[in-house]
């Protein structure tokens, strides 16, 4: 009879006790996957740090949080030189959270990467027509950015550029 009465006690042990193992994924808070994010960034495990910031983006959606987190997903992939990629990640973060402090930094790194993008002069154009525009967009909205002389200096050489086209 005691028999009986022990196997559900061991039973309920071994139930506790395996539910008391480490932090699924469900439990790593959303400021866990954002830092470990940052600290991927820093020591250049780009790919992780876009696993990760998507995370908190799936998961923070509204919180400060997952606002940084697509700046920095931008930035992971524009620090891998996926610029493209970037310019969809920062446009997601201009459009749908024109408040943030990231913005002037994301529109300045939106042209950047079509700068960048941009093809030997005897090569189409259309990212040096895109980043001259996305440029003085970007002026026209901040005048006073700590940017502006670059992207006079970059202006002027992408028009360059263009002349030698013709």
């Amino acid at each position: 009879m005691a028999k009986f009465y022990l196997i559900p006690v061991i039973i309920t042990g071994l139930i506790f006790s395996s539910c008391a193992g480490s932090r699924s994924d469900s439990e790593i808070t959303i400021r866990d996957m954002f830092e470990k994010g940052m600290e991927n960034l820093e020591k250049e495990k780009y790919l992780q740090a876009q696993d990760d910031f998507h995370q908190v983006i799936i998961r923070g959606i509204g919180t400060e949080l997952g606002d940084d987190a697509q700046y920095f997903l931008a930035e992971a992939y524009f620090r891998n030189e996926e610029y493209i990629q970037a310019v969809v990640e920062y446009e997601k973060l201009t459009r749908t959270m024109g408040f943030s402090t990231f913005v002037e930094d994301a529109r300045y790194k939106i042209c950047e990467a079509y700068r960048i993008e941009s093809p030997k002069y005897y090569h189409d154009q259309d990212y040096t027509d895109k980043a001259l525009q996305r440029y003085q967009e970007f002026l026209d909205d901040f005048p006073e950015s700590k940017y502006v002389t670059d992207v006079l200096s970059s202006i002027n050489i992408l028009r360059n550029k263009l002349g030698l086209k013709s």
